[in-house]
């Protein structure tokens, strides 16, 4: 893919989910945005064509899932699961271990919390078991996003509700995925 269309799709979007997931971590923030809405070449959340249809990118399907939980509590979350090592290129340094999934976890006003979850992997599955120490949830409503281009992901939005068996709530997230569960 060109750096174009990573940028306006799945990839953008998930590198958009991890960055505000960073700021709410550091509990100070007041206000996230997109600066772009509509057009703008590759970074708007829409693409209005010249016919006047409208196409969803994938970033704004993201951001829609976040600011629907506005103003909730922010709890830590620690998750355990695979990473990678990226190469050195140019002045960016080598990193080791890198986390494959982010997440952000919020709880609303009556107490339900929602596990919003990345798996920035572009080719493997990961699948994820939901731990709480204070209570183990009996089941989550799970909405996911996934694909390697915008067509893909606005065609694969998924809603369910998954039940917690013997060994607890467990979820599988798809290669290049966004999450929710609540």
């Amino acid at each position: 893919h060109s750096l174009d269309a990573r940028t306006a799709g799945p990839e953008g979007a998930l590198f958009m989910a991890l960055m505000i997931f960073e700021m709410a971590d550091q509990g100070d923030i007041v206000l996230a945005n997109n600066w772009s809405l509509a057009n703008n070449d590759v970074f708007g959340m829409l693409q209005v064509g010249k016919n006047g249809k409208v196409t969803r990118r994938p970033a704004q399907n993201v951001f829609q899932e976040l600011a629907a939980r506005r103003g909730n509590r922010i709890l830590k979350a620690e998750i355990a699961g695979p990473t990678y090592s990226v190469q050195a290129l140019g002045n960016v340094p080598s990193i080791p271990n890198v986390p494959v999934l982010g997440a952000l976890v919020t709880e609303d006003s009556a107490g339900r919390r929602t596990v919003n979850i990345v798996n920035r992997s572009p080719d493997e599955s990961v699948k994820v078991a939901l731990e709480d120490a204070n209570r183990q949830p009996r089941s989550a409503t799970v909405t996911q996003w996934h694909g390697s281009g915008t067509d893909a992901w606005n065609a694969s939005r998924a809603e369910s509700t998954v039940a917690a068996d013997a060994t607890g709530l467990t979820v599988t997230l798809p290669p290049f995925s966004f999450t929710t569960m609540t």
